[in-house]
């Protein structure tokens, strides 16, 4: 017995509990990451683009108990940088923003050849903004639908069913 110790103290490696511990708990978070993957696979992805935590927290709240997986910018340049080529089944776009607005947002995504998979992709106006003439040019930008802020959730949980097929 003293002999075997002796032969796994020179010839072959020990690795110390915490190692040990490290190594499962990698494997037991990849592992819950693969599951949460496997368990959204099916759902609609909805990304949300605002400037406003508070707003980006009720939509995600609203739609992740109404079965859709919720993606969240917090404007148009960071939405674009997530976008490019991940499956986005609608969005939910604020006009007035910084870094980059909703209508610059909407121009590069219909005109930018890197985003051509999303030409088809609804977009639905999220906004305070209740002139005619914006509705209009977010609608000429390829805008499919307005709400208004603040918005019945019930509303807006209809409203993403309906575009989000």
């Amino acid at each position: 017995m003293a002999r075997l110790a002796h032969h796994n103290r020179r010839n072959l490696p020990m690795a110390s509990p915490i190692k040990i511990y490290s190594l499962k708990f990698k494997f037991v978070v990849l592992s819950c990451k693969f599951f949460l993957y496997l368990a959204n696979m099916d759902k609609k992805i909805v990304m949300t683009i605002d400037d406003s935590s508070a707003i980006r927290q009720a939509i995600r709240e609203i739609l992740t108990e109404g079965g859709y997986f919720v993606i969240e910018a917090r404007h148009g340049r960071a939405a674009l940088d997530y976008m490019n080529g991940k499956k986005v089944d609608l969005i939910l776009l604020d006009l007035n923003m910084p870094e980059m607005d909703g209508y610059e947002f909407l121009k590069i995504l219909k005109s930018d050849a890197q985003y051509k998979d999303y030409l088809k992709t609804p977009i639905i106006i999220l906004t305070t903004e209740t002139d005619k003439k914006n509705k209009e040019l977010a609608k000429e930008l390829g805008a499919y639908g307005w709400i208004g802020k603040p918005f019945n959730p019930i509303s807006l949980l209809e409203i993403v069913k309906e575009h989000c097929k």
